[in-house]
């Protein structure tokens, strides 16, 4: 880490600048900076260069101040190939003791690297435990089985509850420990689930949605599963959700692999059939329940009691991605519902809860997010590396600004490489995510520094007084005690900086109105780090 700079030293005595400031908004308030990068920490080789490369990962993301790592588990990669005959699922050591390697790493050095573990399991799943029948390529996530899946969840729960000490090493990792393993107390359920790639069909045949309802299926199991093994709100997080924020608005318009059966739901319409209501958010009863796997009667009070896994659950996960959009963008398909339209998300499940007679506000975690840059993806030439830094910064800024918002989650540290499967001119090469802070190979990006210390100016044209907001974080602050994070203004592009405040925080967090001297550019720091300057006009 740089030593701190004296900052002050900058100061222009006849400019008359300096102001100590002690805000700190939303002070306590619980906001956790989410990160995920399977290619790095999961799907390492458990080898001795694996295991450097997950523990120098893990050393970056702590330096850049990230508190919770999101690890997607996916069934297959745990569950043997083919079903022994009398595997007892829910037993952690009726599994190979190699299928587990890189999920015991990431929770042991997460921890020891004092970062939390946060697991979201999903398909794709082992093809014994999925519905015959379905498409070739919709084969690991077609119809899973209720009953496979919650005893997977059962050991999962118990394997990772704490207590639990492996007494079977993989041969050749080099990593074995038959210490018990750190608990995992963050769970979540399913990766997109309103998307064929993650779970399929979408829809039955005569055009009823689907996937709803095995969701609700599977939450249920989910909840049994980790609440059986000692994992309850009252001591984890659990949480539903991780809906991608569009989909189709009528299925027999798009053109997807698999047909009109595979067209995404929207996350409003899913949430809807998930909690059996209909657009009026009334119950849905009769044929139109029927239909849709819900209970025909209509009883609010049942459908509560039988469902805790959708009413008791710690909070609602989503991925508010909007690739084409700014964060503060609305999009007028009202079925949608990106960063800047979350108020659609929040209605709708208030509305639900309302309907059920449930007194409760969901939190949110927005537990994936980011914009895929040119360079290196083509595809997506309206967002250059610069730009990706900005609007970065502003998507923490309007997830700050919702009090239900937990936590907001970057997808990427390094950009995916491209799909070599495909030449260069296939649309296909370039369908991997390049939403990293650097680029493949390390070489960091602007968004690298905006996401470690980022600034957000609502207003950047200040009026006659000179007065504009500064909103900032200095995310790899410790929480918890007083930190003090200098707001600095620069009159021109190249020079020193001059100390407008310093601003006390416990949570990390500034958000403080500062008069600026004439235009120029803003930035903020805290021990040696910095934002990135942000222009400031002045008329």
């Amino acid at each position: 880490m740089i030593a701190a700079v004296a900052v002050a030293v900058f100061v222009v005595a006849s400019i008359n600048l300096l102001s100590t400031s002690t805000a700190t908004p939303n002070a306590g308030r619980q906001f956790q900076s989410i990160f995920e990068d399977d290619n790095l920490l999961v799907y390492q080789l458990a080898t001795p260069a694996g295991d450097a490369t997950v523990e120098k990962t893990l050393h970056t993301l702590k330096s850049l101040g990230a508190n919770r790592l999101r690890v997607i588990v996916e069934w297959s990669h745990i569950a043997p190939l083919t079903e022994p005959p009398g595997f007892q699922a829910a037993n952690p050591t009726a599994y190979s003791p190699c299928a587990w390697v890189a999920y015991d790493r990431i929770d042991r050095l997460a921890t020891a690297a004092g970062l939390s573990v946060y697991f979201d399991v999903t398909a794709p799943g082992p093809a014994w435990a999925m519905t015959a029948g379905g498409p070739a390529h919709f084969a690991s996530h077609y119809g899973p089985d209720e009953p496979d899946f919650e005893q997977f969840m059962l050991a999962l729960g118990k394997r990772y509850d704490g207590s639990f000490a492996p007494s079977e090493s993989c041969p050749g990792s080099p990593l074995h420990d038959s210490t018990p393993l750190p608990r995992v107390s963050f769970w979540s359920l399913w990766n997109e689930p309103n998307q064929p790639g993650w779970l399929a069909p979408q829809y039955t045949p005569a055009g009823h949605p689907i996937s709803p309802s095995l969701y609700r299926a599977y939450s249920a199991a989910f909840w049994d599963a980790l609440n059986a093994t000692g994992h309850t709100p009252r001591t984890d997080t659990l949480l539903i959700g991780e809906l991608a924020s569009e989909g189709c608005t009528i299925r027999t318009h798009c053109i997807f692999q698999g047909g009109p059966t595979e067209a995404p739901i929207p996350p409003i319409p899913f949430i809807q059939t998930l909690y059996c209501v209909g657009s009026n958010y009334q119950p849905l009863t009769g044929a139109a329940a029927y239909d849709v796997a819900c209970p025909t009667g209509g009883n609010r009070a049942k459908f509560v009691a039988d469902n805790p896994g959708l009413f008791q659950i710690s909070g609602f996960a989503h991925h508010p991605y909007d690739f084409t959009l700014a964060p503060g963008l609305s999009t007028p398909i009202t079925q949608f519902a990106p960063l800047a339209d979350l108020s659609r998300l929040e209605n709708a499940l208030d509305a639900v809860f309302n309907t059920y007679g449930v007194d409760r506000q969901l939190p949110i975690y927005l537990t994936e997010y980011g914009y895929v840059t040119d360079p290196p993806n083509p595809d997506f030439s309206d967002v250059s590396p610069a730009l990706q830094a900005k609007y970065l910064s502003q998507a923490d800024y309007l997830a700050y600004l919702d009090p239900r918002v937990r936590g907001l989650s970057q997808y990427e540290l390094q950009d995916a490489p491209p799909n070599i499967a495909y030449p260069p001119t296939a649309p296909q090469y370039w369908e991997t995510f390049q939403t990293g802070l650097e680029f493949l190979g390390g070489k960091h990006k602007p968004a690298y520094d905006a996401y470690r210390m980022p600034i957000f100016i609502a207003n950047p044209v200040a009026g006659p007084s000179g007065t504009v907001t500064v909103w900032g974080m200095a995310r790899p602050a410790p929480e918890g005690t007083p930190q003090t994070v200098q707001i600095e203004f620069r009159a021109g592009t190249s020079g020193g900086y001059n100390l407008l405040a310093d601003v006390t925080t416990s949570d990390r967090f500034i958000r403080d109105s500062v008069e600026i001297p004439r235009s120029g550019f803003v930035r903020i720091g805290w021990d040696g780090y910095f934002s990135l300057p942000t222009a400031i006009t002045r008329r």
